[in-house]
This record gives C-alpha cells, structure tokens and sequence, in this order.
C-alpha cells in the first residue's frame, strides 16, 4: 500500500509539471469561444497567464476568418508572443490585428533570461498589427532580440503606440526580411533602442502621426536602415535625444522629421545620412574619429535641404562626404562654425576635396566660386572682349 502511495505521489507531481509546463509554453489561440475576447480563457488552448508564452498559429482560420481580430477585454501581461506558420490553414501566411487595452509582454517574469518578446517561429509573410498600447519589459541588453520582423517577409506593425516599461533600460529590434513599423507613438523614456540588420531586406519604419516622447539613445547598427517618414512635420516624429550611427542608415521620407536639437553622430562603418531630397532641419553633424572608422556620407538627393543649426568648431574628425549634391538645387546651411581642418575633412563627390562656407551661410565645395568672385570674373571677361573688338 505504501510503495502504491508512492507512485501515486509521484504521477500526481508529474501531471502537475505537466501541467504547468503546457500552461508556460503551449498557450495556443484558437478563437473557441467565438468573442474574439483575448482574456477569455475558452479563446485559448491553455488559458493564458502571464507566465505564458502567447502562440499566435491560425488554426482556426479557415473556418472562421475573424478569429484573427483579437481583441483584449482588459490589459493583460504575457511572457512574449510567437507567430507560427501552421499546415492547417489554407494559407500560412496568416495577419492578425490586436486591439483594446494595453498588452505588456515581460522578459523579466518568471522565466528570467527570455529575450525574445515578439518573434516567428518558422517564417511567414504576414502582417502583425497592435492597435492597441504595447509595453515591453526586456532584460536589458540591447543586442538581445527583443522583437523582430520575419525572415518569410512578415511585418510588424505598432499603431496603438510603444514603450519600454520603468524597470527596463534598452531594447534590441532585429530586421529580416519583413519591415518593423511605428505609426502610433513611441516613448524613448531614457532608455537605449539599438536597431539590428540580419542580412534581409527589412527596414525599420516611423510612419503615421504619432510622436516621439521621452528623449532616450538611438544606435542604428551596421546595414540597419530606419527610414522616418511620418505624416508630421514638426520635427516630432523622431526625437531621442542621443543619435548614433554605428555603420547603418537614417533616411528621410518626409520633410523635418528629426528633432532639430538632435546631434547626428556618425561613429562606425558606412554610416548614412539620406536626406533624399527632403529639408530637415539638426543641431550639428558629428562624424567621429576612432577605430576602424574613416568616412561618413551625407546623401542629398533631388532638392534635398540640410540646416544645421548649432554647428560647433571641431565637430567633423574624420572623413566626410556629400553624394548627390546639385549645385542651386541642394543646399546645406551652417548656423554656428566649422574649423580650418572641419571644411578640409569635407568632400563633395565629384568635386576635389576641401569645401567653405559662403556669405549665406551654406557650405560649398572649394570648387564653387563666391558670387562677388564670379562677377569680378565676367566683369574682367567682358572687358577682355571690349579690348578686343575696339584693337578689331
């Protein structure tokens, strides 16, 4: 009787481990109960709580399409979301779209060390969109892949607006093949955000209206392209207070995105600033001098206007270069100075190196003559020819 009690014991430990297991890692969606209600348990395979990992899969889908409209009755606190590609639908390539209250996923809960919050499980091409308010807790370190996009071409999309909870201090967003888009507010909250290429077509995008609060530090990684191109042109859209360019891109798709207190520091590899043919309006340019890094390129584009406006002596300490540039059609002023060696570190491509600052305040190549110089000139010419035809 014993030794049965015994294994009793045991089977009653083992189901509840069971149990507990499928209750962390195996909350599947399935739509059941017909309310598209995310805090309905009847909606889950496993209810789902906030030591869960949330398996977004589309089981259901065929049967019933809207099952992919979830929305969260009350907020609610998971460990992070997987987006599976499933053989049980006719498409794998399943899109769903939250809504409601607020939906935080926690990397720091009781399975401490989770870094992925957001991530796919076996590629797809669909589109994720948040409506809804979305609060990440990472474990902070931003080369962990916190969230990222889909190497099937999936994207996520953040239109309710996104934030970094109080308790963490950086985020990692990993680029595949599919786009990482925020159209609804983003809250920088003193925190880092390091942007990630893994070798996909990928972007990072700011789109719509929402606004940047909470100033914070933006590193944009090697081949990493953020491409800011909201609706508002008040400089709101973009606005961490510390800028660095670590071998990546930042490109304009709309006029004075950045926060013109902003620094653009280039500090690693091939770093880019794309203006393509936008204005935009920053505090200074900074392409540093360390180790492994020799150049940084300004890309102008068809019109493109670049005021810098606090410009500091000092400033450019290694090699920059101006792409694209038109004479009278680009334009790049300086408000503030640069120095002797600053304008001798700047080249515009086709033109030979070195450059100056005019009467009007806009950087030339040494090439380009001041306006006076070039009246003197034809001034001298027209005398020339007068000489020449009174000796005829």
């Amino acid at each position: 009787m014993k030794k049965m009690m015994g294994w009793v014991v045991v089977l009653f430990a083992l189901v509840a481990v069971t149990a507990m297991g499928a209750d962390k890692y195996n909350n599947v969606w399935t739509g059941d109960a017909g309310d598209n209600d995310w805090n309905n348990d009847g909606n889950w395979w496993n209810s789902v709580s906030n030591n869960a990992l949330a398996f977004l899969r589309g089981d259901n889908v065929d049967a019933t399409p809207s099952v992919t409209n979830v929305n969260l009755s009350t907020a609610d606190t998971v460990l992070g979301m997987r987006f599976q590609e499933t053989t049980s639908t006719s498409s794998s390539n399943v899109s769903y779209r939250f809504g409601g209250a607020e939906l935080t996923l926690d990397g720091s809960g009781t399975d401490a060390g989770l870094t992925e919050l957001i991530s796919w499980t076996g590629g797809g091409a669909g589109t994720q969109t948040f409506e809804n308010s979305v609060v990440l807790n990472t474990i902070n370190n931003a080369n962990h892949q916190h969230i990222a996009s889909s190497d099937g071409g999936g994207n996520l999309v953040f239109a309710g607006g996104l934030a970094q909870a109080g308790s963490s201090s950086s985020l990692g967003i990993y680029l595949y093949a599919g786009d990482v888009e925020i159209s609804g507010g983003y809250d920088g909250s003193s925190k880092l955000t390091k942007i990630h290429d893994r070798a996909g077509a990928g972007i990072l995008k700011f789109t719509g209206t929402g606004a940047w609060s909470g100033g914070g530090t933006v590193q944009v990684g090697t081949d990493a392209t953020v491409l800011l191109a909201g609706d508002n042109t008040d400089s709101t859209r973009f606005a961490p207070g510390i800028l660095h360019l670590l071998g990546g891109t930042l490109r304009l798709g709309n006029d004075e995105q950045v926060a013109n207190g902003i620094n653009v520091a280039f500090r690693d590899g091939d770093s880019v600033f794309d203006l393509d043919g936008n204005t935009e309006t920053v505090a200074s340019i900074a392409p540093f001098q360390i180790a492994n890094f020799d150049s940084a390129t300004i890309m102008m584009g068809d019109g493109g206007v670049l005021n810098l406006g606090n410009q500091t002596s000092g400033s450019i300490q290694t090699n920059l270069t101006i792409m694209e540039w038109n004479n009278g059609s680009d334009h790049i002023y300086v408000t503030g100075s640069m120095s002797s060696n600053d304008l001798a570190l700047i080249t515009f491509d086709g033109y030979d190196s070195g450059a100056f600052i005019n009467d009007s305040d806009e950087l030339l190549p040494t090439a380009i003559p001041e306006p006076a110089t070039l009246g003197l000139f034809g001034a001298t010419l027209g005398l020339f020819y007068l000489r020449r035809r009174m000796r005829g």
